[in-house]
Formats: C-alpha cells, structure tokens, sequence
C-alpha cells in the first residue's frame, strides 16, 4: 500500500483496514488494544470529531508496520489536520510534499537497483570474457541452442553449461524446449569506477590480440605512437569521443545479426 498518496490520515486508515483480510473485521479493535485507546474513541477519530496526539499516531504507525520514513509522513498528515493556524498548516503541507519527493526517489533508485545485476552477480559477469561472448551470442537466431554454441566458441561445453546456469539464474536468459533467448531489462553495464573494468578492459584487448593473428578483410586493427601539441591531443580525444557516441547510437537502434568487437584506446602517455 503507498501510503503518500493520501493527503487524509483518516481515508488512509481505512483503506488500510478495508485491505486487510476478511475485510479487516476486528482490526480495528485490535488497533484500539495495541494503541491504548478505546474503540470509540477510534470510531470518533475517522469519523473525523477526534484526532490523535502525537503518541497516539506514532502507536498506530507501529501497529500498521510502517518504516521510520513512512511513520514520520503518517504523523506529519496527523498534525496537518490539528494544525489551527493557516501557517502552521502550510508548513506542514510543505513538509508533506517534501517526504512524498524523498519516497518518490527512493523508489526510483530501488527500481533501479532492481534493473542491475548485484555486485556478486557482476563480478561473476565480468570475471572472463566467456560470460559476455556467450550472453551477446544467444541474440543471434543460430545460435539460441546449446549445440550451435558447443560449435561456435573455442570454450568446453561444461563451461558453457556453467555460464548458462549462472545466466538463467541471473535473470538475463531463458531456455524453453531447448531453445535459449536473452530475456529481462536487468543492466549489466559498469563505469570507470567499477573494481571490474580493468578485468573487462583486459578480457577483451586479450580476445582481439588473438584475433590479430587471424585477420579477415572486415576486421580492424590499428595501432601508433605518436608525438603531437597538447591541444591536438584534446582534438584527437575529442574525435574518439564523438566515435563513440555515433557507435551507441548506432548500436541501440540496431537487430542483432552479427556479433562484433569495439575497443577503443587513446591515452597520453608522457606528458
């Protein structure tokens, strides 16, 4: 139940109660026994000729379970509806806002924290590049079967077994009637400040390394030392940059037909 969405303690009470089992028949007795007060007594504050006190209502937002959060906004209505001065009641207006913009991002950073994998999972993810091959290789039609992925990668089958399992578990694959497709919005993306985007960064450069040995016409490989002004630096990091940007551009507004690696290097290296 989200309780910041009621401006009214008393409507909130009773849809409360209403959504309890059996209706809540009886809750509001037990309500009454737990908070110290006597049934009527409660009966006349939702019917709105009573209000709480202050420990009356911090009793009730024991009773129905509320956070530390959510128990200082049930409070906040309480005193809204005894407040007698128009200031005071605009005050606490204000601060009711206030705590329904804390609880609206706290939301959104649960929800996202839902839509990424855990540190555990992560570190897991980005411990060989085994993991993302064959997570990037299951978008591809001929390749969602377990045979089809046997052939295509230079890994043992019980390590892509293994990699599979940890992918169902993870939430970003499924296997029906032997067919496997990546499924979920759970991102698993990582930024510079990651403990594993050297492990990442390292992977790859070691997957393309061995591909060097074995180029075909639609690869690219290149690679110089240079020497150049330090503005010209900044204009070449610049041009990187922007290389990249068109790349996720193009990268997110694409079907998946071909697998492919990008990796991209430009550091100054003395100065």
């Amino acid at each position: 139940m989200n309780i910041y969405k009621y401006s009214d303690y008393r409507l909130l009470l009773k849809d409360w109660v209403q959504n309890q089992p059996k209706k809540g028949r009886g809750m509001l007795s037990q309500m009454a026994i737990n908070t110290g007060v006597h049934p009527t007594f409660l009966s006349q504050v939702l019917s709105a000729t009573k209000d709480f006190s202050s420990e009356q209502a911090l009793l009730v937002a024991e009773f129905l379970g509320l956070s530390d959060h959510q128990t200082e906004y049930f409070m906040t209505l309480v005193e809204k509806e005894k407040a007698s001065h128009f200031k005071l009641e605009d005050r606490l207006k204000r601060k009711i806002n206030t705590l329904q913009e804390e609880a609206q991002q706290l939301d959104r950073l649960l929800k996202k924290e839902n839509d990424r994998l855990n540190t555990e999972q992560l570190g897991e993810y980005y411990s060989s590049w085994t993991y993302i091959a064959v997570h990037s290789l299951i978008a591809l039609a001929p390749y969602q079967n377990r045979q089809s992925l046997y052939q295509a990668l230079n890994i043992e089958k019980p390590e892509i077994d293994r990699i599979l399992l940890f992918l169902y578990r993870a939430g970003l694959a499924i296997e029906e009637k032997g067919q496997i497709k990546r499924i979920g919005s759970k991102s698993t993306f990582i930024g510079k400040e990651s403990p594993f985007i050297w492990t990442h960064l390292r992977n790859w450069r070691e997957v393309a390394i061995q591909r060097m040995q074995n180029l075909t016409k639609n690869d690219l490989s290149y690679s110089t030392v240079i020497t150049l002004r330090a503005k010209d630096a900044q204009k070449i990091m610049d041009i990187v940059r922007d290389a990249i940007k068109k790349a996720d551009e193009v990268i997110e507004s694409t079907e998946p037909e071909v697998m492919a690696l990008l990796n991209f290097d430009f550091m100054v290296l003395k100065e």
